[in-house]
């Protein structure tokens, strides 16, 4: 997920929120948002979505 506005906003700039269903409906679940530090100030320009699912034996 791409954010703008840099460190003071950081605001996504894609519905993340469609993203998750979109993933649930496929039997995904979301962990969790991971937006390492990657600028001068320590913010990020992206956010990885996290998400599992049990695998089939």
């Amino acid at each position: 997920m791409e954010l703008h506005g840099g460190f003071f906003s950081g605001k996504p700039r894609d519905d993340y929120r469609k993203d998750i269903m979109d993933n649930a409906r496929d039997g995904w679940r979301f962990v969790q948002a991971f937006a390492p530090g990657v600028s001068a100030y320590g913010a990020s320009g992206y956010a990885d979505l996290i998400f599992e699912r049990k695998v089939e034996d």
